[in-house]
């Protein structure tokens, strides 16, 4: 008796469980249409609670607030999806300049999680003397950066 009522438990704990899980979902994310620029995701991850985290390189003909620019603009954008495909944050990081703008130029590289639920985001950002330094900066689940290695 005792496995009969175990087997209808594991049958409902599983039925339970399917029916949280959305299988497909998609989303178009292209921060310009303008030709010439490009919108590559470099990494995807997910968390113990299914949520998706995408990076990205972006070159743009528009700013961080989404409004045209007369130059090029860089970015790493780190989005963040409930496990339905609801956006549920986003976080540009201005990477000032790329080796060259356009497909296959990155600057984001590495996107990992810890078991606590922290966000690592390594990219290549240009400084002010010429150069290029990797960062490595840490996030909370709020986006909030914790620190970030140069």
């Amino acid at each position: 008796m005792k496995k009969i009522y175990l087997v209808i438990t594991a049958i409902i704990i599983s039925l339970n469980v399917h029916a949280q899980w959305v299988s497909n979902w998609s989303d178009a994310f292209q921060y310009t249409t303008t030709p010439t620029y490009s919108n590559e995701a470099r990494k995807i991850v997910t968390d113990v609670s299914g949520n998706v985290y995408v990076l990205s390189d972006i070159t743009s003909d528009k700013d961080s607030t989404n409004h045209p620019a007369p130059t090029t603009q860089y970015y790493v954008v780190l989005r963040k999806y409930d496990y339905q495909g609801t956006l549920l944050l986003q976080k540009i990081i201005n990477v000032n300049n790329m080796n060259l703008a356009g497909y296959n130029y990155r600057s984001a590289f590495g996107l990992e999680i810890d078991p606590s639920g922290y966000i690592y985001v390594g990219y290549t950002k240009y400084n002010t003397a010429g150069n290029y330094d990797v960062e490595v900066t840490k996030f909370n689940q709020a986006f909030a950066a914790q620190w970030t290695y140069r």
